[in-house]
């Protein structure tokens, strides 16, 4: 494994769906798609509540059509992926 590299291939400055320490599910209303989100590599190593706010917000400065989004849930890494923070 090279260094700088996650174990699937992904840099620290990129989020990878496996290793990643937080997926942001973004639930929306009617027909449309939930969006889900992962955490930067580089802040796997950082508190649960400061990867929540960053990715919060990249979310609110993103270009996303935040209007139709109900609730977000946030959940912990590894396979079972349990819910850690819901707003």
């Amino acid at each position: 494994m090279k260094k700088g590299l996650c174990k699937h291939g992904r840099r620290v400055n990129e989020f990878c769906r496996v290793c990643s320490a937080v997926k942001m599910v973004m639930l929306t209303e009617g027909d449309l798609k939930n969006e889900v989100w992962y955490s930067f590599l580089k802040h796997n190593k950082k508190p649960y509540p400061i990867i929540i706010k960053d990715m919060l917000k990249r979310f609110m400065h993103s270009k996303k059509d935040i209007t139709h989004v109900n609730r977000i849930k946030f959940y912990g890494p590894g396979p079972d992926r349990k819910l850690i923070h819901e707003l």
